[in-house]
């Protein structure tokens, strides 16, 4: 008897306008690629794929509806026969949420939990029972810049998951620095916000969490040490003075002084620039025990970035 907890991407952002080169030079995962035991990523019987979508997609009374997509691939994570079959019991020690969030790591795409649940197959494929996740407190949605052309990991992306997932111990390990794990969780929940007004303020929140010391000078901090930041991890270029702009936009949103719309000159591209410094951050961090012990106390970080 079978028994999994999966994560589906849908086909949706394969047939985005801006994706159509992408698919040629980068085309989604095929196959399966293992990222540990009993934990991989890959594609489940099409049949399948559809139930669960059909299983897990609201539906009214009398009203049949179906899967307006196909699977693009699943997060899966097999599991002992015993697991009980119960909304609650779904990944009930985030070993399979917490490969999602490594995965916005890679690589970000759209994936979230509208399509997650348990799996278990008694006997015959033609047995089958589906029990969708109870997700409470965030959006079951992700969601990425209308910039990004390409929303799914590529079999490549899939092989680097497997080695970030072999080196994520510190998301459990508690001499881990608490300010990437702080930095992870903003930039996991921003992930899965759509509106640019609160990630704007979570990923400016998340890089403060790396390189804010003290209680003062928050402006100066932010303004001079995030350049210097993205600069390390390879991150786009980012200027003194787009930090500056940046930062005071995180100021006026947090402050409720005005939604992005009405602050000319906020850009997009500026946002880019600060998730994609953000996540190569973290990234680098979990990859790089040396790297990640400057963020252990304040006097390393204000040697590492002077202001």
């Amino acid at each position: 008897m079978p028994t999994f907890d999966v994560v589906l991407l849908t086909s949706e952002g394969l047939f985005r306008s801006n994706s159509q080169q992408e698919l040629v030079s980068s085309p989604p995962l095929a196959g399966r690629v293992v990222l540990a035991a009993g934990l991989w990523l890959g594609q489940i019987p099409s049949d399948l794929a559809d139930r669960l979508m059909d299983t897990c997609d609201p539906s009214t009374l009398g009203v049949e509806e179906h899967a307006k997509f196909a699977q693009c691939y699943c997060y899966v994570r097999e599991l002992p026969d015993t697991a009980e079959l119960r909304h609650q019991c779904w990944d009930q020690d985030h070993r399979l949420s917490n490969c999602v969030g490594l995965s916005r790591l890679i690589h970000p795409t759209t994936v979230g939990f509208r399509y997650a649940a348990r799996i278990r197959i008694d006997n015959a494929p033609e047995s089958v029972k589906i029990v969708p996740a109870e997700m409470r407190g965030i959006s079951i949605d992700g969601f990425v810049s209308p910039n990004r052309k390409r929303s799914w990991m590529t079999k490549r992306d899939a092989e680097e998951l497997a080695e970030l997932v072999a080196k994520a111990e510190p998301l459990t390990n508690p001499s881990f620095p608490p300010r990437i794990s702080r930095a992870f969780w903003y930039f996991d929940y921003a992930q899965r916000t759509y509106y640019s007004d609160l990630r704007w303020t979570m990923v400016a929140t998340a890089l403060e969490a790396l390189v804010h010391t003290g209680k003062y000078s928050s402006t100066q901090h932010f303004t001079k040490r995030i350049p210097a930041l993205a600069r390390e991890v390879g991150a786009n270029p980012l200027t003194t003075s787009e930090a500056g702009l940046a930062w005071d936009f995180r100021c006026r949103l947090s402050h409720g002084d005005g939604f992005l719309y009405a602050m000319p000159p906020a850009d997009i591209g500026l946002y880019d620039k600060l998730e994609e410094t953000l996540r190569l951050a973290i990234l680098k961090a979990f990859l790089e025990p040396s790297f990640a012990s400057i963020f252990t106390d304040d006097a390393q970080i204000e040697k590492r970035y002077p202001t």
